[in-house]
């Protein structure tokens, strides 16, 4: 048994506790059903027990421990595909949850597939050495763009959301990416300097300039830089100038 759940473990990248945890869970309504009662299961150091909850005429509570067919399969190693599948969901849900820290962020992705209704695959690094697919609808790219943007190039993108979905009961990572995101003109600045400032993005006019406040000067290759990835012009605001923006806002 124990073997079993440190292949698993390995196999699906959870820890032995998790693994155990969606062992008892997953058995227990895989059992409840089969017998059309409540079934509790407690996975000791050697076996998964199985104990069955009814009720007689009387309405006394009674039990009695449970060996069917599926625990004996289980220790021979044959684990069915619902087990699998909740294995996996956890593994997809755990890595969902670590990649939600990236949300609003930036992160560069090379462009791999466009649909027939324009929406653009990005595969970007969520973390390092680890690839995913993303959505970027045709809606979230700025119409002066969607016709230079085109399979094979590398591009900056926003992180909008990352959900668990599911696809025929298989879990899947949902990635949303967007270039219109006033979010996306401070992050491209930002990652051209050497140290953090409170810039903000106040307005942005997609395609056209994007208004930036700045407590002081900024290089001019950020903005440059920014500018030219955008395809849109970059103007700082500093002092007054931002808080007359921010008070017509």
């Amino acid at each position: 048994m124990q073997d079993t759940i440190r292949a698993l473990a390995v196999k699906h990248q959870l820890s032995n506790a998790e693994v155990i945890a969606v062992l008892e869970r997953t058995f227990a309504g895989m059992l409840s059903r089969w017998y059309g009662q409540d079934v509790l299961t407690m996975l000791d150091e050697n076996a998964l027990l199985a104990v069955a909850y009814s009720r007689d005429e009387q309405g006394n509570l009674r039990q009695r421990q449970v060996e069917p067919a599926i625990l004996r399969r289980l220790r021979k190693g044959s684990i069915p595909q619902q087990l699998h599948n909740a294995l996996q969901r956890l593994r997809t849900a755990n890595e969902v949850a670590s990649y939600r820290s990236c949300e609003k962020q930036l992160r560069w992705g090379e462009i791999v597939g466009r649909d027939p209704d324009g929406n653009l695959r990005v595969e970007i690094e969520i973390e390092d050495g680890s690839p995913i697919i993303a959505l970027c609808p045709r809606n979230r790219v700025g119409i002066h763009e969607r016709h230079l943007l085109t399979i094979g190039q590398r591009r900056a993108w926003h992180i909008r959301q990352i959900t668990l979905v599911m696809f025929d009961d298989v879990p899947k990572i949902d990635a949303r990416v967007d270039r219109v995101s006033k979010t996306l003109v401070t992050n491209l600045i930002k990652s051209h300097l050497r140290a953090s400032l409170p810039i903000h993005c106040e307005k942005r006019y997609v395609g056209k300039q994007s208004l930036v406040s700045s407590p002081c000067r900024l290089p001019k290759e950020a903005l440059l830089a920014t500018s030219e990835e955008l395809r849109e012009h970059v103007k700082v605001l500093y002092g007054k100038k931002a808080a007359n923006v921010l008070s017509r806002s």
